[in-house]
């Protein structure tokens, strides 16, 4: 008797699985951003999310961009995405925040979704003070720590079903509700060739602007060139603070070892011309830098800022400094910098470490969420 009642069980169990599987494949998932025509982290990952769901039978995903923008999206997103742009011109201080609230309420009537996934300010205001049409759900992609408007912060998490931060450090700052979970991302990146860890150059990805604090790199390696003047440094990224940048370079006299490579479409090649990767960033949401890095085999050296490296970084796969320490960091890069075999074992290291932010991983998360008709708590534990 007790073997027949763990087999129904064990059947209705099934049973509950696949109907939450075949509800997700017939959802109407909404996204809503406010422009997709810069390159970066955030831009890049939010796509290969919709391009995931879309691959699922049935699943319909929209994107909704808040602002007018005449550029491109600046990644490849599958055609079966449907579009729908606001058009509403970006002017400083919000005084057309109630033109957005009007164009969005009426594009959401329109397309009735399941769920609706906000994101940044724009969207923290929409998923506030907008329309509620099905599940809602807020992604924060930054330490909130930095978000000026803490009123809204606090509001939001109100107003939506379920808040998803990147890390457990920013889901710890949503405290007003229990509707908080932690779902990271995930890279699809594929590491075409092997790290030559004889290659004397440290490579450094993302964007030029203040929260990665590249003056603050350049200025370490002023120090760290002294005594390896072979080692060249890499940056690959391109943004508002390139010419606080170049003249940090010039200050230190650094322009044949300091090298700005722009934007680059092919990150695989550009990791693969490294065999150390760097961090100083001030800030992170979740440094999706760190695990693309980790994936091609580069051992890491990056501050422990609020609140991404440490969830990617142990002992084994990278060196997390104390934000604190520019000392720590330098002799960091240096100890890497003089021992070729330490570098390799800790790539290799790395590459083991990092199939946890798998996309598969991940994304099954968020088909829990979707499907869920609770909260975010409910969410199975993961360790990031």
């Amino acid at each position: 008797m007790q073997n027949i009642k763990a087999k129904f069980a064990f059947c209705c169990e099934k049973f509950v699985s696949l109907h939450g599987f075949f509800a997700i494949i017939r959802m109407k998932i909404v996204y809503v951003i406010e422009q997709l025509s810069q390159v970066g982290g955030m831009e890049r990952i939010l796509v290969d999310k919709m391009n995931w769901l879309c691959s699922q039978s049935q699943t319909e995903v929209v994107l909704i961009l808040l602002w007018r923008d005449n550029n491109p999206i600046a990644y490849d997103m599958d055609g079966r995405i449907r579009v729908v742009r606001l058009n509403v011109p970006r002017v400083r201080g919000g005084l057309l925040f109630p033109l957005v609230v009007l164009r969005y309420n009426r594009a959401v009537k329109g397309l009735h979704p399941d769920v609706t996934v906000f994101s940044w300010v724009a969207g923290a205001l929409l998923a506030t003070f907008g329309v509620k049409c099905g599940k809602t759900i807020y992604e924060s992609h930054s330490d909130s720590r930095m978000v000026k408007h803490h009123w809204l912060q606090n509001t939001l998490q109100y107003r939506v079903d379920a808040v998803v931060a990147l890390t457990p450090e920013d889901a710890a700052r949503f405290t007003a509700v229990g509707n908080v979970v932690v779902i990271p991302n995930f890279t699809l990146l594929q590491p075409t060739a092997e790290i030559d860890y004889a290659k004397k150059h440290c490579i450094a990805m993302g964007r030029l602007v203040v929260e990665k604090d590249y003056p603050r790199m350049i200025a370490l390696w002023s120090r760290i060139a002294q005594s390896y003047p072979d080692w060249v440094l890499d940056i690959y990224g391109e943004g508002s603070e390139r010419p606080k940048v170049e003249q940090c370079i010039n200050r230190f006299h650094l322009e044949s070892q300091v090298l700005l490579h722009g934007f680059t479409q092919n990150v695989v090649e550009a990791y693969a011309s490294g065999s150390i990767f760097l961090m100083t960033s001030r800030t992170e949401g979740f440094p999706l830098v760190l695990v693309e890095a980790a994936t091609c085999g580069l051992p890491i050296v990056a501050f422990d800022c609020p609140c991404g490296p440490r969830n990617v970084l142990d002992g084994n796969s990278g060196l997390l400094i104390p934000y604190e320490d520019d000392d720590a960091y330098v002799a960091a890069v240096q100890q890497l910098m003089s021992n070729i075999a330490l570098r390799q074992k800790m790539g290799e290291d790395s590459k083991r470490d990092i199939v946890r932010f798998s996309q598969e991983s991940v994304m099954q998360r968020w088909l829990h969420l979707f499907s869920s008709d609770n909260s975010a708590y409910e969410q199975p534990e993961e360790r990031l």
